[in-house]
């Protein structure tokens, strides 16, 4: 009974972070069809083999877990009870948790920060980023890839030279400081700071620099010919529609301060918000040619499913980023099983990002956690909040 078995596909190289995923019980979920596990009605009385065991769910208000003293993790000096507690608006949480009924709480605005610091019985402890935000800027012509499966330049951003010079002309470093209180720091890459070993530190970001993307874009002969302020290349304007999801003040922020730093450099855009369902689709579907959005990075790093150019296989791949170069890095960083030499791949891999710029990399974000300074033993990291709660203890 103490035995797993684990199987991978041949030739495949797993690595640790592989087998992270929880063991379900099979006397429950092998008479139920793959199909149905998601929506099964077990799942809403679970049996579980952690630390903790399932106790109560109130719908819409509080998931109850209490300690599985039958777990090898079992510490009875640890918490009594886990209340995992539903709170939907910001403010309430906030004000909860300096009252002391909620004893944590994540996504804490830059602006409270430095109130609940004050609060003596209060800690604050930013998750170093996972998460970035970016604009996509779509590298292909819609219009022939939907219309008849060709991949050719877009006629905007099908231009490394153009994407590099919007970089330029957006002040990342205003809404970084302005907006996210320095709570993150400026992206180059998908790969995030948080991996040493496998970051290229010698890659510097793009500089706001608005006479340099002016210079590229005249390069890629995009000029103001006629003097009416907007840009154009023979026919076409350089005016486009940016698209973000509603209810998401930061990026509204950040396509406010975009919207103004490119029309000093001659380019007309319009902001256009979508229902986050509906965008989130549309990126699936490909029907933008800009917009905002963000990703939060796995661990361990994965680049296929984003950046690989079979469109067919990596639906992730808004941008429609084509590179036969990163195409075979990530193939070859699939296949490594060297540490070191699979760190230089990736590192390979991201000077082609930074020369190609397939999308404008905007900022790495931390997740400010608020937490109670009773509970003892946490350890806030980049795996999350809750990561090894069993070991936490309540200060008397």
């Amino acid at each position: 009974p103490y035995k797993l078995k684990i199987n991978f596909r041949p030739n495949s190289i797993p690595d640790l972070f592989d087998l992270d995923f929880p063991i379900i019980p099979k006397h429950i979920y092998e008479k139920i069809e793959r199909k149905n596990i998601l929506t099964a009605s077990e799942n809403f009385n679970p049996v579980t083999n952690g630390p903790f065991s399932f106790l109560k769910w109130e719908r819409n208000q509080s998931i109850i877990l209490i300690p599985n003293k039958t777990s090898f993790l079992y510490n009875p000096e640890s918490i009594k009870e886990l209340i995992f507690k539903i709170v939907p608006d910001y403010t309430s949480r906030i004000n909860q948790l300096k009252n002391g009924e909620i004893d944590m709480t994540e996504d804490v605005k830059t602006d409270d920060i430095a109130d609940l610091k004050s609060n003596g019985n209060l800690e604050v402890v930013p998750i170093k980023g996972r998460e970035y935000d970016y604009i996509g800027w779509n590298n292909i012509d819609l219009e022939a890839f939907h219309n008849h499966n060709k991949f050719i330049p877009n006629k905007l951003f099908g231009d490394k030279n153009v994407r590099i010079a919007l970089t330029m002309a957006i002040n990342r470093k205003e809404i970084l400081e302005e907006f996210l209180g320095n709570y993150g720091e400026i992206a180059y890459s998908p790969v995030m700071p948080i991996f040493k070993n496998a970051v290229n530190t010698n890659i510097k970001p793009y500089d706001y620099n608005i006479n340099k993307a002016k210079e590229l874009l005249a390069q890629s002969g995009w000029k103001d010919n006629d003097n009416d302020g907007i840009l154009e290349k023979g026919k076409v304007k350089f005016s486009f529609r940016l698209f973000i999801p509603s209810g998401n003040p930061r990026r509204e922020y950040a396509s406010t301060i975009l919207k103004n730093n490119l029309k000093q450099i001659g380019i007309d855009i319009e902001i256009e918000k979508a229902e986050l369902g509906v965008f989130i689709e549309n990126l699936y579907q490909k029907k933008y040619d800009a917009w905002m959005a963000g990703w939060s990075v796995p661990i361990p790093i994965e680049l296929k499913s984003y950046w690989y150019s079979d469109l067919d296989k990596t639906p992730l791949n808004f941008a429609s980023y084509q590179s036969k170069e990163a195409d075979s890095l990530i193939i070859a960083i699939e296949k490594e099983k060297s540490k070191s030499k699979k760190n230089e791949l990736y590192k390979k891999f991201q000077e082609i990002i930074h020369l190609d710029e397939p999308v404008t990399f905007m900022y790495w974000i931390d997740d400010p956690v608020a937490y109670n300074k009773r509970i003892g033993n946490i350890q806030v990291n980049p795996l999350g909040f809750v990561r090894h709660c069993w070991n936490w203890l309540i200060k008397e």
